[in-house]
């Protein structure tokens, strides 16, 4: 796909669509070193003895959180934002298909002119060719773990507040838990997305 760069694993198949947002800088946030067993909370603790074995993640979107299980013992939970009314965020259980360590969305960006001056921050590349002297920037997509076909991933983003789905379909997770996320999964690991 256009813009794709350190591809990991698979690739994209033709006629594989990237879902994802206006490109915009994904925060830092860190990672708490607490425990709190509440929505809207960042951490990873994977270093515990009962924490062995394959890494499975459920995403919650009742609350926009994700909890994230080693050998069914619990290990980290962070908030995410997943898609927006009219754009949701399929249900079920998926595997991760693909790894990339930055990606760059093929349909979802923004517009700029020669001298790089944003003319539209929420462009559609589906909805035809840019005006003249103005060209398409797809949406950075860092951390990039891909969960359909369709092109629904999870990926570091911006999470506007807790709770809110935003997103153009993928799950945006925030980008120091994004990181730690990609390092720990493989391709096959297992993500189940609830109502």
């Amino acid at each position: 796909m256009e813009g794709d760069a350190s591809t990991v694993a698979g690739g994209d198949a033709p006629g594989i669509a990237d879902s994802d947002e206006p490109a915009q800088e994904a925060a830092a946030e860190p990672i708490v070193a607490v425990k709190p067993d509440k929505p809207g909370y960042s951490y990873w603790e994977d270093e515990s003895a009962e924490s062995t074995g394959p890494l499975t993640v459920e995403i919650d979107l009742s609350d926009q959180t994700a909890h994230f299980y080693r050998g069914g013992v619990k290990v980290g939970q962070s908030r995410v934002s997943t898609g927006k009314p009219g754009r949701e965020t399929p249900t079920g259980t998926f595997t991760i298909l693909e790894k990339a360590a930055t990606k760059t969305s093929n349909l979802y960006g923004r517009i700029v002119d020669d001298y790089d001056v944003v003319v539209s921050t929420d462009a559609d590349a589906r909805d035809g060719p840019p005006p003249a002297n103005c060209k398409f920037v797809g949406a950075r997509m860092p951390y990039w773990l891909r969960l359909t076909y369709s092109g629904v991933g999870m990926h570091a983003g911006i999470i506007p507040e807790p709770g809110t789905a935003s997103s153009h379909g993928c799950i945006r997770v925030p980008m120091d838990l994004a990181e730690h996320l990609y390092k720990n999964a493989k391709l096959g690991t297992k993500v189940s997305i609830v109502p």
